[in-house]
């Protein structure tokens, strides 16, 4: 499948290098890996390069919703893809088979009663193990040791297959694949080779998250022997997130260290993970650069047109966080940090409301609605799930103060410069001085907390509302801010293009 952007005319196309440009994630996904690579493209061309991109079909997206264009000057192909390990894991954890790091259960517990005496042999129904009414009078029988049924044999037929199952599991983990678009180098190697041939590609540009384009693009340039620049969205083989185990783990830690020691640059998001990269693959040949995620102009509104913060008409400050919280992001701390402000200082619900938007996980087994009913929260938040993109930067719009959880402290997230672009102020609660608590006080944008210091988040939250009420926010769309911009992304990577390919 073959689609293109609006043409450019013959003057603006004459000139530009071709690059082959290998993204799993690609439009119609909404994914920050997705979103960075879809800005970058189509900034690419006014920096003197002309994008091929080479993705998969909508079907294989993630989250494929968005309904932008690819740009002009932007080629895209998309290839085929088959996930051969996501229908029998889907259908092995519905009757609780395969369970990743676990051994799986005995048979008898998956969600069946289990055979025997007393309540624990009760199904569902009331019904005793025998079938009758739990009031029925019991049949006797002769219970002697005679002719007593002898059970001898079943509980070490239970335990073999128990620990059958056990080890089947754990050889099945320890040979799948981390990344289940694993397949992805064998379509994309059968389209790009011919499509980078015909339009005399100079260069091959990875990107990965999921890394299975870095794959793809390290044989394609091997194949057409062309100067290979990968980039990282977030670390592979040496997170703190990476989950591989067994062989597949030792395979994949071949593949990452064959890829960057061959690449002809590496591009890191942040200055933490391009020493990680650097001290993982000491024998590296090619250059290393650090290209910060940025912020896509083009889908933010004009900075004329965003309002001051609500504040402005009601008094009431408004924390915002945008974007998904898994339980390893936990925001209790921050809660329990304004349970405390709110305890000492009663009128605080009047002048505060914490409005979270996207998909919430469970925090210590109880939902984010659960925890503040118990700490006495609940008229304070708002939670509004997952929302479109044009309600979100409506929300954003409203802020005072944006809440920023990292997931790492080697990370940026994309959102950060989006936060930043809206000149309001940013509150950092992290476990210490992360990437992004460096970046947001450099820049005087906001203030950082430790999450294990309640009283230390409470004074900044009160130190930022104070600061929010006495003084203007910050201009949208700041000057200061347009080395993160996709343009100025784009000239970053295009500078990198030329110099492997002159």
């Amino acid at each position: 499948m073959r689609e293109r952007g609006h043409t450019l005319s013959s003057k603006e196309s004459s000139g530009l290098k071709s690059v082959l440009v290998v993204s799993h994630s690609y439009l119609p996904s909404e994914t920050s890996a997705a979103l960075q690579t879809i800005s970058l493209v189509r900034k690419l061309p006014e920096a003197g390069w002309k994008p091929i991109v080479l993705t998969v079909g909508p079907r294989w997206q993630y989250l494929p919703t968005n309904k932008d264009s690819a740009g002009p000057g932007v080629t895209v192909i998309r290839t085929a893809l088959w996930r051969p390990l996501v229908t029998p894991e889907r259908l092995s954890g519905m009757l609780g088979a395969l369970k990743p790091g676990k051994a799986s259960r005995d048979p008898d517990s998956q969600g069946r009663p289990l055979r025997g005496r007393g309540a624990a042999g009760r199904s569902q129904a009331g019904e005793e193990p025998g079938g009758g009414r739990p009031d029925a009078t019991p049949r006797p029988r002769d219970l002697s040791p005679r002719t007593r049924p002898s059970r001898s044999h079943v509980r070490p037929r239970r335990n073999v297959v128990a620990s059958l199952r056990a080890a089947m599991n754990t050889l099945y983990w320890s040979l799948r694949p981390s990344d289940p678009n694993f397949l992805f180098p064998f379509f994309a190697l059968f389209r790009g080779y011919g499509v980078a041939k015909r339009n005399r590609s100079e260069a091959v540009y990875s990107i990965g998250k999921p890394f299975s384009s870095l794959v793809a693009g390290h044989f394609l340039a091997k194949l057409l022997r062309l100067p290979h620049v990968i980039e990282f969205h977030d670390p592979w083989t040496l997170s703190v997130s990476y989950r591989g185990k067994g062989l597949a783990a030792l395979l994949e830690r071949m593949l990452e260290r064959c890829i960057v020691t061959s690449a002809r640059a590496v591009i890191a998001k942040t200055r933490a993970e391009n020493a990680l990269l650097r001290e993982g693959h000491p024998t590296a040949r090619g250059d290393f650069f650090t290209v910060p995620c940025g912020f896509d102009e083009t889908s933010l509104p004009d900075p004329e047109t965003v309002a001051p913060p609500k504040s402005a008409v009601d008094g009431v400050c408004r924390v915002v966080h945008t974007g998904s919280l898994p339980e390893r992001r936990s925001p209790l701390p921050f809660l329990k940090a304004v349970s405390m402000l709110a305890t000492n200082d009663p009128d605080l619900k009047d002048r505060l409301k914490l409005i979270f938007a996207g998909r919430i996980g469970t925090f210590e087994g109880l939902s984010l609605s659960e925890w503040c009913n118990r700490l006495g929260l609940s008229a304070t938040l708002e939670f509004r799930g997952w929302v479109d993109r044009n309600e979100l930067l409506g929300l954003m719009a409203e802020a005072d103060v944006f809440l920023l959880i990292p997931d790492y402290g080697g990370q940026i997230p994309a959102k950060v410069y989006e936060y930043l672009w809206f000149g309001r102020r940013i509150l950092v609660v992290d476990e210490a001085a992360s990437q992004s608590a460096q970046l947001v006080e450099r820049l005087g944008r906001g203030l950082f907390a430790r999450s294990d210091d309640l009283d230390g988040i409470a004074e900044t939250l009160r130190s930022l509302m104070t600061e929010a009420r006495s003084e203007a926010p910050y201009t949208a769309g700041d000057e200061e801010l347009r080395a993160f911009s996709s343009k100025g992304r784009a000239n970053s990577v295009a500078e990198i293009l030329d110099s492997v390919s002159s």
